[in-house]
Order: C-alpha cells, then structure tokens, then sequence
C-alpha cells in the first residue's frame, strides 16, 4: 500500500523491429528470427528498460505426446501438446488445425491428461528462468498460464468450442473446468519449482 515509484514497463517487440534497432544501433545481427513474431532482445529491453517478463511452462494436457509426424522441406505436420495435428509453413507464424483432441464431446471422460508433476514441463520454463536471472539488470519474471475460454479450445477447436459454450453450457463447463485445473496446477508448480513466491 505505498506509492510506487514508477509504472514497471512491459513491451513485446517484432523480430523485424529488433533486426532493424541492432542494425541502427550498430550490434551484431541475429540470423534465424523470425520477422514477423515476438522476439526477444537483452540489448533492446535493456535499452528501454523493460522491467517484466513472461515465462511459461508446458500446460498442455499432452506433453509427451507432442511430436513431427512428417516434413516435406516446404510444410510440417505436427502432433501438438494439445492433441492437435497441425500444419505448418515454415517459417510462417500460423497453422492450419487438421484435427483435434476431443471431435466427440462424449470421449471427455476418457482424457487423462499427462501429471502437472512431469519435470519435462519445466525443463525449457526453468532455464529461461535461469538466464533471465543472469542478466546485468534481471526482471521481474511474470508466471503465465492461458486462461478458461481460449485453453479448451485447442482441444474441441475454436468454431466448435464456441458452438459448444452456446448449445452445451453443461459439457462447456466441463470442459473449461478440467483445463483451467490442469493449468492451476501447473502454475503453481511453476512458482514453486523457480522459486518466483515472492
């Protein structure tokens, strides 16, 4: 209950805009960014004094079950944590849902989803951690988890889940119960394990 001292900033920036602040600020550039996603920068954030940032553990129901199911140079296939199969152009930053998770509302029973406990979910979340703590000026790290309406549906799909919240608020429910208790779970496990409490 005191006055703060300042607003903390927080900003995300575009791996164009960062390729383009290295270049007028005369840094090494970075390969391999993509232009047109967030990227992050210790030298940009640093130069504009970010305070916080974001860091996220795997939520998804399936970890272990996400893989590349096939190339061919020019499009992926891949089986997302989330139960999906989705293409993707790379190095584009959007993909083509091809299938779901749960296609028939009655199999919802039947998700088990893989332990929040499972240390393969915080093995990438835990090194962020770590190296953002290393730097000159650390952050303030933020713990995020998605949220109840967006999480379920990467499991039914976006039209459907809406489809579903309208003419079965009982399943919808449901369903977004589950998730947003998986994702509780997760995000506490999160702050526990990097020690972000305070």
């Amino acid at each position: 209950f005191q006055t703060p001292d300042y607003v903390p900033l927080f900003d995300n920036y575009w791996g164009d805009f960062v390729s383009r602040w290295r270049l007028a600020h005369g840094l090494a550039p970075r390969s391999g960014i993509p232009l047109d996603d967030v990227v992050e920068d210790a030298d940009l954030e640093a130069h504009y004094g970010i305070d916080l940032t974001i860091a996220i553990a795997d939520e998804t129901p399936w970890p272990s079950r996400a893989e590349e199911l096939e190339s061919d140079g020019q499009y992926v296939l891949v089986r997302t944590g989330w139960g999906e199969t989705v293409r993707r152009h790379r190095g584009a930053s959007f993909e083509t849902v091809l299938d779901v998770a749960l296609n028939d509302k009655a199999h919802l029973s039947r998700l088990e989803f893989d332990s929040p406990q499972a240390d393969a979910r915080y093995t990438d979340f835990l090194a962020r951690v770590a190296k953002l703590q290393k730097r000159r000026k650390p952050p303030f790290v933020v713990c995020k988890v998605g949220g109840p309406f967006l999480r379920p549906s990467r499991l039914r799909g976006f039209t459907q889940w809406l489809v579903d919240i309208v003419e079965d608020p009982v399943f919808g429910v449901e369903l977004a119960t589950r998730v947003t208790d998986l994702l509780i779970t997760v995000g506490i496990e999160s702050l526990r394990r990097a020690d972000l409490w305070s």
